[in-house]
């Protein structure tokens, strides 16, 4: 193959992503979608091979603990609804978790600074 032909695509996240935001681009996106502190944030697309459901559970122990605390927390589910999906919404439904649990869909990079920098527990999908 032609050297000029290969493209090296290196895994990271864009310069925009890590760059912190501002306090009221923060709050902006906080508003935006719905989110208190502390949330719990996941990046991905909804698929099963992300084991969401395995995540939404321990979330819901997390959130009895804390209940029993006193102290309450979201989960927020930022990405596009892929294949097979819908186990997804059930495991939700299952736990009881519906006003906990925030699907914002598709977040664009403009605000991903500010949805990554609000988070207090951050979820990078795996691949097995």
């Amino acid at each position: 193959m032609p050297p000029g032909k290969i493209v090296v695509i290196h895994e990271a996240v864009e310069a925009g992503v890590l760059a912190t935001p501002s306090p009221a681009a923060i709050a902006d996106v906080m508003r935006r979608y719905g989110l208190h502190s502390p949330y719990c944030l996941f990046v991905g697309n909804l698929e099963p091979r992300k084991n969401l459901p395995r995540l939404i559970q321990a979330f819901a122990q997390v959130r009895r603990r804390l209940g029993a605390a006193g102290r309450s927390t979201q989960l927020v589910l930022a990405g596009t609804r892929a294949w097979l999906h819908a186990g997804i919404f059930r495991a939700v439904e299952e736990h009881g978790l519906g006003a906990a649990v925030v699907f914002t869909d598709y977040v664009p990079l403009a605000r991903s600074a500010g949805a990554l920098r609000g988070r207090d527990v951050f979820r990078v999908p795996v691949a097995l």
